[in-house]
């Protein structure tokens, strides 16, 4: 192994089990935050989220389901 070859990894991602639940758990919530909120506009007078349907619930699921992809170990670099 040269210097140069020194502290790179080798390619390979592991990432614990606990960190894939977690990562299916948020992908779960985001995804259940943006069905909930196009529920409400689809179905009047029904309320299932605080403060009734909002864009701001699209946001929010879209953010909580993106950052399912670091638990996933999607944002590792691969050396």
């Amino acid at each position: 192994m040269g210097s140069s070859e020194k502290g790179r990894s080798s390619g390979l991602r592991f990432r614990p089990g606990w960190h894939r639940a977690v990562g299916w758990l948020l992908l779960a919530l985001g995804i259940a935050i943006i069905a909930l909120n196009d529920a409400m506009q689809l179905t009047s007078g029904v309320t299932l989220l605080p403060g009734g349907h909002s864009e701001l619930y699209l946001l929010a699921g879209i953010a909580v389901a993106s950052t399912s992809m670091w638990w996933f170990g999607w944002m590792d670099r691969a050396g």
